[in-house]
């Protein structure tokens, strides 16, 4: 049982992962177009990077007039994580 649920955490993560990279490929190539695929992606993502984008604003390496958007980096470095706090978590009961 803790196998299954460990092997999920990893499907989540690696999910997130690739949809987080579609959605910086995506970004680079639509140039602006609004498309169905990007805006299914951005509704799945963007309550990841919305917190993260908040936190940078504040913060003294970003603000508003910032020209790179580094919250992708960020969410995933706190996904890889998060991942192995939670498995390391469940691998140890």
């Amino acid at each position: 049982m803790i196998n299954a649920i460990i092997q999920a955490v990893h499907m989540l993560s690696l999910v997130i992962q690739i949809l987080i990279f579609i959605r910086f490929i995506l970004s680079w190539i639509s140039m602006g177009r609004p498309s169905a695929a990007l805006g299914v992606i951005y509704t799945l993502t963007e309550p990841l990077f919305s917190p993260v984008r908040k936190l940078l604003n504040k913060s003294p390496l970003g603000g508003p007039g910032m020209m790179l958007d580094f919250s992708p980096i960020i969410v995933l470095f706190l996904i890889r994580i998060a991942e192995s706090v939670i498995t390391s978590f469940l691998g140890a009961l």
